[in-house]
């Protein structure tokens, strides 16, 4: 497993550690309050980069990190679960036989690597992963959420004393299996993980997106009111009578023709003027106004042909998920059809009941011996005692859960003396060289010489078991390696 972890900054390693709650999450920023009222965010790029921080964070949840005063960013890396973490959660979440969500990781054509939390990861055979010889790439996709069933882990060897790593298998999971939630990668989170998709769901529809509304005509203001015309300057003379003023001094008075009968009055020619002036304006608000009416128009034109893009662009992204909806339901089909289709070719794998492997192996292999030798036949083969080597168990737990019954099987043939009537077996000594003439190989320490069978065949790099027959005929276990492994 490999370690997601973020490392933090020196900087934030400088800064005072301070809690917060999660009021939101937005896209790939979370909003949080710090006790004091003030706001800050986190991002998601400084958490687990391959989960979603809604997936990571929830409203109302409590986060502890270090507080970044000038941007108001929030470092919560130091509270992100290592590997180790993560794998306590998913043991104390996932008890043996349930029915989980877990994630595609990888997809080859005969294995498929699965994810219980971002770095407890578990890769299944393809006869675990569903029926017959089909190519897995077409039966899974990268990212897409599948239902599991845990199988009891195996024990890894390591400091510590070693884990538990867990074993998933996907072929004996029916349609009506109801997966557990997934884990939360925080005390206070939601699931890292959405539910699976059911293997007969449905297309469901799209929600239709509701039209935008139109907008609002925006009301034409019509021709102004037109300026009143100021009445001609008038006053009273001494004889009662009104007369007009006369005109000022910049006002144009037509000159008087020699042959003209009588000159224009000032009035008339001042009225003329005004109402020239009063169609002059009046002709320029006109044009204003249509030229607003025609921008108006382009507007609304350009706002409709926004808008249609807009759904077109929305009815684009609609289709594009329904198909890649579609893709995994029907590759969940797929899986269904063909695990209704075909029989089991092999029993489930046993139950684990020791945290010792050298126990556990034990174990299994009395219970292959009471399986292989008939009841008439266990007194004239009784199971004989066996020392097993330092780097055996850990040689064992790579082989994977497949393998491990034919290892069972080989060890008790190699303890009753059954195994040289095996011809499939190869059984034969081990020398200190690739040629055939080199000396067989002897322990100097107490003289046991090394023998090697064979596993597997015609597959590339097929598994060999080696063990030693010391002086007295006792087995001493050694290793399972790969067809290239010469050492004993």
């Amino acid at each position: 497993m490999a370690s997601i972890r973020t490392a933090a900054s020196p900087a934030a390693a400088t800064r005072p550690t301070t809690s917060a709650t999660v009021l939101g999450v937005v896209g790939t920023r979370a909003l949080v309050q710090a006790p004091d009222g003030t706001t800050a965010q986190v991002a998601q790029e400084l958490t687990l980069p391959v989960v979603p921080i809604d997936r990571l964070l929830a409203p109302g949840m409590r986060v502890r990190g270090a507080l970044d005063a000038g941007s108001r960013r929030l470092d919560v890396r130091g509270m992100l679960p290592d590997p180790a973490a993560q794998l306590a959660r998913v043991h104390g979440r996932y008890p043996d036989g349930a029915v989980v969500p877990a994630q595609v990781h990888q997809v080859a054509a005969d294995t498929v690597l699965l994810a219980l939390a971002p770095a407890v990861t578990v890769r299944v055979p393809r006869e675990h992963a569903a029926r017959g010889d089909a190519d897995l790439r077409d039966l899974f996709s990268v990212g897409e959420t599948v239902a599991a069933r845990m199988l009891p882990g195996r024990p890894v060897p390591g400091p510590g004393g070693g884990t538990i790593q867990p074993d998933l298998r996907l072929d004996d999971v029916d349609d009506a299996d109801t997966a557990l939630e997934a884990v939360s990668l925080l005390d206070g989170g939601p699931p890292w993980l959405p539910s699976p998709c059911p293997d007969d769901a449905s297309s469901a529809p799209s929600a239709a997106t509701p039209p935008e509304p139109a907008p609002r005509p925006r009301p034409v203001p019509g021709p102004g009111p037109r300026p009143a015309v100021p009445p001609p300057d008038v006053h009273q003379g001494p004889d009662g009578r009104t007369r007009a003023a006369a005109p000022s001094s910049d006002a144009h008075v037509p000159e008087e023709d020699d042959t003209a009968a009588a000159p224009t009055p000032p009035k008339k020619a001042l009225v003329n003027q005004l109402e020239l002036s009063v169609h002059e304006h009046r002709s320029r608000a006109d044009r204003a106004e249509h030229d607003a009416v025609e921008l108006r128009a382009t507007v609304r034109a350009l706002e409709l042909e926004v808008t249609g893009l807009r759904d077109l662009v929305r009815e684009q992204r609609d289709r594009l998920d329904r198909l890649h909806d579609d893709v995994e339901r029907y590759k969940a089909k797929i899986r269904s059809a063909r695990k209704r289709r075909a029989r089991p070719t092999e029993p489930a794998p046993a139950r684990r009941l020791f945290t010792d492997p050298e126990a556990q192996l034990r174990y299994d292999v009395l219970q292959a011996w009471a399986e292989i030798i008939g009841a008439d036949e266990k007194d004239e083969y009784p199971l004989p005692r066996f020392t097993v080597g330092p780097r055996f168990c850990e040689s064992l737990a790579d082989v994977g859960r497949g393998l491990e019954d034919r290892v069972h099987r080989a060890v008790v043939l190699v303890l009753t003396g059954r195994a040289p009537d095996v011809p499939g077996l190869g059984l034969h000594r081990l020398r200190c060289g690739d040629g055939g003439g080199s000396p067989y190989l002897v322990r100097e320490s107490d003289g046991a010489h090394a023998m090697r069978l064979s596993l597997q065949a015609s597959s590339p790099q097929a598994r060999r078991l080696h063990y030693w027959v010391l002086p007295g005929g006792d087995v001493e276990l050694s290793r399972v390696v790969l067809h290239d492994d010469s050492a004993p």
